[in-house]
């Protein structure tokens, strides 16, 4: 029998992609995360493209930050390679061959040794405190009422340091991250809180490693705070990412300005309002200037709170393309676009006077007719 030969007359618009991947990687990776390592494997065969961390974004419809942490995800699998400029910011990304029976970590960061590690190693880090009295362990704590631990007993460290497959890639990539975020090599008080946020608070790895950035981001990097944030999170039984976000959203600096304009500082948004201000925000694209802006003109217009007509407003900078809050006097020529009242000259009283037709008069014409006579 003949052997066949396969032959493609369009091959370049094929994108070759790892068995090993697809195998061993792609079925425990986040499905947004798999989508962004396809798109860069398609862009290596399209030299043409201007690749940029925000262009990847738009194609997908995400956040820069969300491409981050993708390609960090990547790089701490040990599949990426990421370079950084002089401003710490994503330069360039290598694609790294594939391992075959674990994956090896390779820090980049100016602040680490250009050396391959394995973060897992965790029995070699020094316990700084004794086990608590008692039983040795730290109670479960319920989403409710979580405690925040001082030691994670011994016993419960040495079984993290047994656990294999994906959860030891998982932690993995956790403490990768992380050490990336904060520069520096995590110490076992971090292990602790590792441990705590994932047996006790019952946090997924991932949902930990968007705890960890959503705290930087804020300029926090102090354990005591992450663990506060975390305990909150627990408390109001946040347990994926975009409940995380939400939540975020809904106490974020932007959101209380908008409430304060309002005079609703008293109180959270609503569900209603909520969506309001997301389509201002995430739609329209205004900058919170803007926003308050059109918040202070509905206060000073009705003299109430009103979310629809800031919605009018703000749907009309839209129409006139305002960008800027500079732009807002001389584009807007109209601001005050409110029903014209009447003068009380022209106005007519509902009452048993005006309720005949009146007569009217031409007053020019009497005054000629008596210059005539």
């Amino acid at each position: 029998m003949n052997c066949l030969t396969l032959r493609a007359q369009n091959q370049a618009d094929y994108t070759s992609v790892s068995n090993i991947f697809i195998d061993k990687f792609m079925p425990q990776t986040n499905g947004e995360f798999v989508k962004i390592y396809l798109y860069l494997l398609r862009c290596m065969n399209d030299s043409s493209k201007d690749l940029s961390i925000s262009s990847i974004a738009d194609h997908f419809d995400q956040t820069e930050k969300d491409v981050i942490r993708a390609l960090r995800y990547f790089a701490g699998k040990g599949l990426l390679s990421i370079d950084y400029n002089e401003k710490d910011e994503i330069s360039a990304i290598t694609f790294l061959p594939f391992q075959s029976e674990f994956t090896v970590i390779k820090r980049e960061s100016k602040d680490f040794e250009d050396v391959a590690v394995t973060p897992w190693d965790l029995q070699e880090l020094e316990h700084v405190a004794q086990e608590p009295s008692g039983t040795g362990n730290i109670a479960p704590a319920t989403p409710s009422a979580p405690s925040t631990p001082s030691v994670v007993s011994s016993s419960r460290l040495e079984a993290k340091t047994k656990v294999t497959g994906n959860e030891r890639d998982e932690w993995d990539v956790l403490v990768y991250m992380t050490e990336r975020l904060l520069g520096t090599t995590l110490n076992k008080q971090w292990m602790d809180d590792f441990i705590f946020f994932h047996e006790d608070l019952h946090f997924s790895y991932e949902l930990i490693g968007h705890l960890i950035e959503s705290c930087v981001d804020r300029g926090h990097k102090e354990r005591s705070y992450i663990r506060k944030v975390a305990i909150d999170w627990a408390e109001h039984e946040i347990t994926t990412i975009a409940m995380a976000k939400d939540y975020a959203a809904i106490y974020s600096k932007e959101v209380r300005d908008i409430m304060k304009a309002f005079g609703l500082n008293g109180r959270f948004p609503g569900t209603d309002e909520m969506e309001y201000i997301n389509r201002w925000t995430r739609e329209y694209h205004f900058s919170n200037d803007i926003i308050l802006e059109a918040c202070n003109r509905t206060i000073h217009t009705i003299h109430k709170p009103s979310f629809s007509y800031a919605e009018e407003i703000l749907c009309r900078w839209k129409d006139l393309n305002i960008q800027k809050f500079d732009e807002i006097k001389s584009k807007d020529q109209n601001p005050n676009r409110n029903p014209v009242k009447l003068s009380n000259a022209n106005k007519k009283t509902n009452n048993r006077f005006n309720n005949v037709s009146q007569r009217t008069y031409d007053f020019n014409a009497i005054n000629k007719k008596i210059m005539e006579d």
